[in-house]
């Protein structure tokens, strides 16, 4: 139904400053483009066909920049007393297409910013137990990632959204040597 050109970068990277601290990084560079777009035969039933994006424009939901940073710090403590670990990860992604902007309505996904949390003790006091805390989406950014075109069809539009804050708790227990 055409052509596209697509070529990018991931480059990932980890360091260690000092003990117990550990972070890491992740970077994403994608950059595409419709070079041909050729019209399928209209479906019955259908008046027109969109195409999701105009020739020489990127593709749909390819953002060209996502940048992802984890730290992690373990504190120095006795092996009697476990393996307790604070971390988090926040990730940024462009704003990008999801939809050709000639398109009635065109639809854009935002940028955005997540960051997640995670508190964990292994080997509780020497035991088999590890108990973890962890928190997804802190800051409780909603954001619609994939917009659905159902515009045309029934007159409204709608979309699939981030997960929401979520928060739990997990308890672990190792059978064996740990």
């Amino acid at each position: 139904a055409g052509k596209s050109r697509l070529w990018g970068v991931e480059v990932d990277a980890a360091v260690s400053p000092f003990e117990g601290l550990k972070l890491d990084v992740g970077y994403t560079y994608l950059n595409t483009k419709l070079q041909s777009f050729t019209a399928p035969p209209l479906p019955i039933y259908y008046s027109s066909l969109t195409p999701a994006t105009q020739v020489g424009g990127p593709l749909p939901l390819a953002p060209k920049n996502r940048v992802t940073v984890t730290g992690n710090y373990t504190l120095p403590l006795d092996d009697s007393i476990g393996r307790i670990s604070f971390g988090a990860t926040f990730t940024h992604t462009d704003g990008h297409q999801a939809r050709s902007p000639e398109a009635t309505p065109a639809y854009y996904v935002d940028a955005s910013d997540h960051l997640n949390i995670n508190a964990d003790w292994e080997a509780v006091l020497g035991s088999n137990f590890d108990l973890s805390f962890f928190m997804t989406n802190v800051t409780n950014e909603g954001l619609i990632l994939f917009p659905t075109g159902g515009y045309f069809t029934f007159g409204g539009d709608g979309g699939h959204v981030n997960e929401p804050r979520m928060w739990g708790v997990r308890v672990k227990y190792r059978f064996g040597v740990h």
